[in-house]
């Protein structure tokens, strides 16, 4: 192999730890922010319908940010993109945990929104970039890192609430750990020049084969999203879960998540696409069911609800792993392009979904929310027969 070439891997390889530390970040913030929810719906006295439109604010952020991110990412580069969103990210997560009313709360979320999406768009298409120049899927172990993330600020934060320490000090120790991250792996990250942005584009209007595929996406993150929402207020209030204590269930979530994600690789090449999607929305439509059916059957131990949120994080793995990278081999549409746009349509899912469900709750009770996503995991198994028809087979 050519030195230039060894130089070209060694380099692609550095921006992909530089790039999972991105996916690290993000989840983190995504994590530490799920226990803190129960409290902050219980100290400003909101209901299920009043928090559902307060967390549209979020949802709301995302979607607005999706075309600018996506035009700033093209001109400036990813690594530019990643460095502010990478900042204001953590920062917003702060200012929603320490706003002291509803309507500041919600304005945070809308700018918590924003650069949680800005983020994500930047740093997929980085990750893209790394595919490229590695010629190697990496999708799965990209979002392992985002799960583990998630479980590590999901336990944390939970184990640390549990000991009644001041969610002001948790909050801002987590902020500045994840801003020091990410002012680590910034430099190593592709530069504008290092991407090939001029080769391609970075998002499309979504149509036709593309389309499809962004619906089960945007339903795949809406299941992931409402399980991050609203499984601790939920343990919180139907299952009298303590303080705390409610986290675990989103922790057990996302434990299973990393799991399934870090092997996920291995498996779609065992298993095809298509059965990876068809049994896991169907195991996490099972688990759902484990989780609202000792409810009714009022089995107190905490093991069964742990086992039903971990059946659901096993089961969701790999959905948005799949649909992406499917979403790179749609014909006639660039591979950058069609993973792009359908991470923007599925993030737009994970923050304006599970709000909708709210509304739902309001007037149904916490359980129909559970009830809903579990219902939604059975769409995205029958969406599986799109992953086969959309996409071709592609050698790596």
């Amino acid at each position: 192999m050519p030195s230039s070439t060894l130089s070209d891997v060694a380099r692609a390889k550095t921006a992909q730890r530089a790039v999972g530390t991105y996916f690290l970040a993000n989840g983190v913030v995504m994590g530490a922010w799920v226990p803190h929810l129960p409290d902050r719906a219980r100290d400003l006295h909101l209901d299920a319908g009043a928090l559902g439109w307060a967390l549209l604010a979020s949802g709301l952020g995302a979607v607005l940010a999706m075309p600018l991110a996506g035009r700033m990412t093209a001109q400036r580069g990813s690594r530019d993109v990643c460095r502010v969103a990478g900042i204001a990210f953590p920062v917003m997560l702060s200012a929603v945990v320490l706003a002291p009313t509803a309507l500041l709360m919600a304005l945070a979320l809308l700018c918590f929104g924003i650069a949680g999406a800005s983020m994500d768009v930047a740093m997929n298409s980085q990750g893209i970039a790394v595919e490229e120049q590695l010629g190697a899927r990496t999708i799965s172990r990209l979002h392992g890192m985002w799960s583990i993330g998630g479980f590590a600020g999901a336990a944390i934060t939970s184990f640390l609430l549990s000991r009644h320490l001041p969610a002001q000090a948790i909050v801002l120790s987590f902020s500045a750990f994840v801003i020091l991250l990410v002012v680590v792996a910034t430099p190593l990250l592709f530069t504008r020049a290092e991407e090939g942005l001029h080769e391609q584009p970075h998002a499309l209007r979504p149509h036709g084969r593309l389309l499809l595929l962004g619906l089960v996406a945007f339903v795949s993150m809406v299941c992931e999203g409402s399980i991050a929402d609203w499984s601790g207020l939920y343990l919180r209030v139907v299952r009298d879960a303590g303080h705390g204590v409610s986290g675990y269930g989103y922790a057990a979530f996302a434990a299973l998540m990393v799991t399934g994600r870090l092997t996920g690789d291995s498996v779609v090449a065992r298993l095809g696409e298509e059965r990876v999607l068809l049994a896991g929305g169907l195991l996490a439509a099972v688990g759902l069911a484990v989780v609202i059916g000792t409810g009714w059957l009022h089995l107190t131990s905490e093991l069964w609800w742990l086992l039903g949120f971990a059946l659901v994080g096993a089961g969701l793995a790999n959905a948005s792993p799949v649909i992406y990278r499917t979403a790179g081999r749609v014909r006639d549409v660039p591979a950058g392009a069609g993973i792009a746009t359908t991470v923007g349509i599925g993030y737009a899912g994970l923050l304006a979904g599970p709000p909708g469900l709210g509304f739902v709750g309001k007037h149904a009770g916490l359980t129909s929310i559970m009830t809903c996503v579990m219902a939604l995991c059975c769409v995205m198994a029958f969406g599986a027969r799109l992953v086969r028809g959309l996409a071709t087979p592609t050698a790596h």
